[in-house]
């Protein structure tokens, strides 16, 4: 698998379980726009980001690993993408911008908010605390996904058992796979850690139990 990728997480949760249904609505919206919108394109006009109401936020995968001083592990792989369904595109289809990375606060307050705000809305310099971020005007156009990632590291952690993990992560791909064949898009799913192809349940259950694929033995 490719590294240079951009990723887009589309639901992150903190609990041990995905949001599946609530994932699937949004998931259905991007697919049937056809692209991954701005706030103002999807006549929502959030502006509390640093993204704005024109601009859409992505992470670069190169950068996973480059964190904000101010916060462990701080970055938008770990605050989205690892915790959540994401959408997955190449790097060099589309133009990006790579923001000004300003310091993370330790803890937001409400003047960070009011700065985050100001700032996501300029309209000369693209800026972000994250610095693994990139941004893309108005919309990235889904003919360029190459997949989606799920975050099997999370079921792994939760206190089921074997047969009933597995049972979870496959019935979540087939809403996940359901939504893409509605909306006439083929693409594989990957696990985040180990962009394993989960294509079966004998390759969920390998990467489940050994956190790896079963095709790179």
């Amino acid at each position: 698998m490719k590294e240079d990728i951009y990723l887009h997480g589309i639901c992150p949760t903190n609990a041990f379980y995905l949001e599946t249904y609530e994932t699937y609505e949004i998931l259905c919206k991007i697919l049937k726009c056809r692209a991954l919108l701005s706030s103002k394109l999807q006549r929502t006009i959030s502006n509390e980001g640093f993204n704005g109401v024109d601009y859409v936020s992505l992470c670069d995968y190169t950068r996973r690993y480059v964190m904000a001083k101010a916060k462990q592990n701080f970055n938008a792989y770990n605050t989205y993408v690892r915790y959540s369904v994401s959408l997955m595109f190449p790097q060099g289809e589309f133009e990006v911008i790579d923001p000004v990375i300003v310091k993370a606060p330790s803890r937001m307050t409400a003047k960070d908010y009011i700065k985050m705000k100001k700032l996501g809305l300029s309209k000369d310099k693209r800026f972000s605390d994250m610095p693994d971020e990139v941004q893309v005007k108005d919309r990235v156009p889904l003919e360029y996904m190459s997949g989606l990632t799920y975050p099997v590291h999370m079921v792994r952690e939760n206190d089921e058992n074997s047969i009933k993990k597995i049972a979870r992560i496959m019935d979540d791909l087939d809403i996940l796979n359901y939504a893409l064949s509605e909306y006439g898009y083929d693409v594989p799913i990957y696990d985040i850690d180990t962009f394993a192809v989960l294509d079966s349940p004998k390759e969920v259950e390998y990467v489940l139990r050994f956190g790896k694929s079963s095709k790179s033995i």
